[in-house]
């Protein structure tokens, strides 16, 4: 029985940040969707827990495969320890998100694990137990359990329904540069923190321009932070910008993905080719969500 699931990427529309817990945590407001790229992770029964890693980010991720602090690896210890199970898997992870790009790769991945193992495994956690489990992963674990577009805060563990929105055309871009979400949140400024003149997301939206609107209004408190430890993706932005046909150019996360959104496929692919002829050693996307 071989089982595979999609990790995807994760895109923060905008992401404010709110405050900082007594633990040092900062609270945030995002809206994040899941665009139609992402890793796969296949699981096959095998009597002891182990992960092979493929795909064109491969070989960034080796040192870790073995590691403790390896996501998926704690994700399927986790499980087995939760649920009694005495099971082992044979996890292949493909690879073909950059890591540390602000795209929520190791968490997608995390929780494609606990779905394919829950599937594998035969095992049927309650949801409050699932939840538990993916927020022990991490912050962003619970939203990629799910994979649908979320609207999320506190530390990114609270997720509520989000208004529908229209078909996006979507256009993703890293100039290869890898960055710490822990070293970029270091760098937000205190005074952002406590802003709470923040847009408030509508149930609904009418049409494109109340989309536009809304999101021109919002922003990614992390951005100025990020582009501070890595000027490239001032580069990213300006590309993406200049390429046209866009509706909204903003970095993605913590970055250092950027994205631009669009109303067209045909926008899409237009902006696409510019950015990739002038960029042509980037990691580049044209996907949909």
């Amino acid at each position: 029985m071989t089982i595979t699931e999609l990790a995807r990427a994760k895109v923060n529309l905008y992401l404010h940040v709110t405050g900082r817990q007594a633990n040092g945590y900062h609270t945030l407001e995002s809206l994040v969707i899941f665009p139609a790229i992402a890793d796969y992770v296949t699981v096959d029964p095998s009597p002891k827990l182990t992960l092979k890693t493929t795909g064109p980010f491969a070989d960034e991720l080796k040192a870790e495969s073995t590691s403790s602090d390896n996501l998926i690896m704690q994700a399927g210890r986790l499980l087995r320890q939760e649920t009694g199970q005495s099971h082992g898997a044979k996890i292949t992870l493909e690879k073909n998100l950059p890591i540390a790009a602000g795209l929520g790769g190791g968490s997608a991945d995390a929780a494609a694990t606990l779905r394919a193992l829950m599937l594998l495994w035969g095992v049927r956690p309650n949801v409050w137990m699932v939840s538990q489990l993916a927020k022990r992963l991490g912050a962003d674990v619970p939203m990629c359990m799910a994979s649908h577009t979320t609207f999320a805060s506190g530390i990114g563990d609270k997720l509520a329904v989000a208004p529908t929105l229209p078909k996006l055309h979507v256009v993703l871009a890293n100039p290869r540069v890898k960055l710490s979400t822990a070293d970029v949140f270091k760098g937000v400024s205190a005074s952002r923190s406590k802003d709470r003149n923040l847009p408030k997301l509508p149930s609904r939206f009418g049409n494109w321009d109340e989309l536009s609107a809304f999101l021109k209004s919002t922003r990614n408190d992390l951005e100025r932070p990020a582009r501070q430890l890595a000027p490239a993706i001032g580069d990213c932005l300006t590309a993406l910008r200049q390429a046209g046909g866009s509706f909204l150019v903003r970095m993605s996360g913590s970055g250092a993905t950027c994205f631009g959104l669009y109303k067209t496929k045909a926008d899409a692919s237009k902006a696409f080719a510019k950015v990739q002829s002038k960029h042509p050693k980037w990691w580049l996307v044209q996907t949909e969500a």
